[in-house]
């Protein structure tokens, strides 16, 4: 189910949410919306969905204009950041609630959705927990359900508005995998929102990146990663160290894009070790440079021989690799 968004704007009294957002969704994919609160990725999410009409502009589902149309008449499911399970249910009938509501003329008998539910607990992975209840569960398996109730009823598009915001650091990186495995399984087209830039790094197909009510960018996690087309894309989708060159120019470089020694080399810049900071299988050595006002950022394997016996006060020699950029976009 492809999906076309064409010349779409939103405004909230005199506060533009979106203006003239142009989008095409593959059928199959899965497409991060990602940008800072209020940038609007919500607003188009829920514009896409049918639960808020555009000021301006068309929604399109698989060559049919769906703008005019009902949220139940697009057929969508829905994932959102707190979970909306029924409490007073159990796992299996929350997971059977949207079949046994359909119209009778369309509702399966009690055998075919006993065994639905079941074959999507089993793609879930939680068949084994049909008759808890919802305060029985985790973060994560709550979502897992949430996400399992939303397949139930075979929809044709599903979106997710930040699915994993409400749970903890390592529990969303387990699920994100989980989600991006899933979605190899099911191929269903799919949106999700997120402020979370690994998130949509590690899980999107393409990546639309939101600013202010417009699209900095759309394309692949590597696409926007290392040919970012503005500046906002650059900063926002990672760390980045500048740095004002003896001629003027100003180099932008990731904390990774550099090469450290405890020599001085020729082209290397000397710095004062500030901070040093081992973060697992990498390090990161904050540096003051003499005549730089913000601080630089580097990281290297927990091993490189530049770090060893290194005490802050020390100097370290620093030189950004040959992939930095002057202006976003163009090489140094």
């Amino acid at each position: 189910m492809s999906i076309d968004v064409t010349n779409v704007s939103k405004n909230f009294n005199t506060f533009k949410a979106l203006d003239n957002i142009n989008l095409n969704i593959q059928s199959g994919e899965l497409v991060a919306l990602l940008g800072p609160s209020g940038c609007g990725k919500t607003t188009l999410l829920r514009i896409i969905a049918g639960l808020e009409t555009p000021d301006s502009g068309t929604i399109v589902f698989h060559g049919e204009d769906v703008s005019s149309h009902d949220v139940r008449d697009r057929k969508v499911g829905f994932v959102f950041q707190h979970y909306a399970l029924f409490r007073h249910m159990t796992v299996f009938d929350n997971v059977a609630f949207g079949l046994r509501m359909k119209p009778k003329g369309e509702r399966p008998n009690e055998t075919t959705i006993k065994k639905k539910v079941h074959d999507l607990l089993d793609l879930v992975q939680l068949d084994w927990l049909a008759d808890r209840y919802p305060e029985q569960l985790s973060g994560g398996q709550r979502q897992r359900i949430a996400l399992a109730r939303a397949l139930a009823v075979e929809p044709k598009v599903l979106l997710l508005d930040e699915p994993f915001g409400a749970l903890d650091a390592k529990v969303r990186k387990e699920l994100r995998r989980w989600l991006a495995r899933l979605h190899e399984e099911v191929h269903l087209t799919s949106v999700f929102v997120t402020h979370d830039q690994e998130e949509a790094m590690e899980v999107a197909d393409r990546i639309v990146v939101m600013n202010k009510g417009v699209v900095e960018q759309i394309g692949s996690p590597g696409e926007v990663y290392d040919k970012p087309a503005s500046d906002f894309v650059y900063h926002f989708l990672g760390d980045a160290n500048e740095l004002q060159t003896e001629t003027g120019q100003q180099l932008l470089f990731r904390p990774h894009e550099v090469s450290l020694s405890r020599l001085e080399l020729s082209g290397y810049l000397a710095g004062e070790v500030r901070d040093i900071r081992p973060l697992g299988a990498i390090t990161r050595v904050t540096l003051k440079l003499p005549g730089h006002e913000q601080l630089i950022e580097a990281e290297v394997a927990k091993d490189h021989q530049s770090l060893a016996g290194l005490v802050r006060g020390e100097t370290l020699f620093i030189k950004p690799n040959d992939n930095a950029i002057s202006a976003v976009g163009q090489p140094a």
